[in-house]
């Protein structure tokens, strides 16, 4: 079945706008730690780690994988491979480790590439009642942040649709947005697997995020999988410096046409 996207916006324009942002001077402005909802893949498959199946510009490393930083896998089959630039990344600790029925994702202990082994998922489950919230994932930022960390989250891979998460929100200490995404459309629950992506843009070592599902229509806030990926922007110094030397030249050449 072939992905769709939503709100997919082309992660180079928005790379480009922060660092243009950085080098017209405000650089205060874009150290403020900010989350936003980069939008979704849905009905995308098992191909998270094969290189070969399109990622859409969700991969902003341009590698062609998903969880290139690290990543944690729901389930008895699953594994945790924690990003060098997080000082602790902790998952709910009740799980059930998956059946038959529940869909295959590309095993991540592999090598990466093509073509990919494949795992049966499994899931973190919570039941906190329909649409109420409980903690699914939790990571705090240590040393050396990224300028630009991408959070995937992956639903929509159960045996039974009805479990389903009807909603998953990334919020953290002192960063400002806590997007919620609605997870009730029938392309979220279909059973056909999906990728759910945030941008934390500016993180700071020591602030500490937390993914909240909600639960769906039989009670379970459930979550597969979460995968990291970053990438940098000039440094504020490097960045205003070349915005100056842009401006000394514009103002150059309008003198030169006096």
């Amino acid at each position: 079945m072939r992905a769709s996207i939503s709100c997919v916006g082309n992660r180079l324009i928005r790379i480009a706008a922060i660092a243009t942002l950085l080098a017209t001077g405000w650089a205060t402005l874009a150290s403020a730690t900010t989350i936003t909802y980069a939008g979704s893949l849905t009905n995308f498959g098992p191909g998270w780690r094969d290189t070969t199946v399109a990622k859409h510009g969700f991969d902003i490393e341009q590698s062609g994988l998903f969880g290139v930083d690290g990543y944690s896998v729901a389930g008895g089959q699953g594994s945790v491979s924690r990003p060098t630039y997080l000082s602790s990344l902790t998952s709910n600790g009740s799980v059930y480790s998956g059946n038959g029925s529940y869909l295959q994702i590309d095993n991540p202990t592999v090598a990466f590439g093509h073509p990919v082994s494949l795992i049966t998922t499994g899931t973190l489950n919570p039941f906190p009642g329909t649409n109420n919230a409980a903690t699914t994932y939790t990571f705090t930022i240590g040393a050396n942040a990224p300028a630009l960390l991408q959070v995937g989250i992956l639903v929509d891979n159960l045996d039974i649709a009805g479990y389903n998460s009807s909603a998953v929100q990334l919020s953290g200490t002192g960063a400002s947005g806590s997007p919620k995404v609605d997870l009730t459309g029938a392309t979220y629950n279909n059973r056909s697997v999906d990728w759910i992506f945030f941008d934390i843009t500016a993180p700071i070592s020591g602030e500490v995020f937390t993914i909240q599902s909600f639960g769906g229509p039989n009670g379970c806030a459930c979550a597969g999988a979460i995968a990291f990926d970053s990438t940098s922007v000039p440094e504020p110094m490097s960045a205003a410096l070349l915005g100056g030397a842009a401006l000394g030249l514009l103002a150059y050449r309008r003198q030169s046409r006096r």
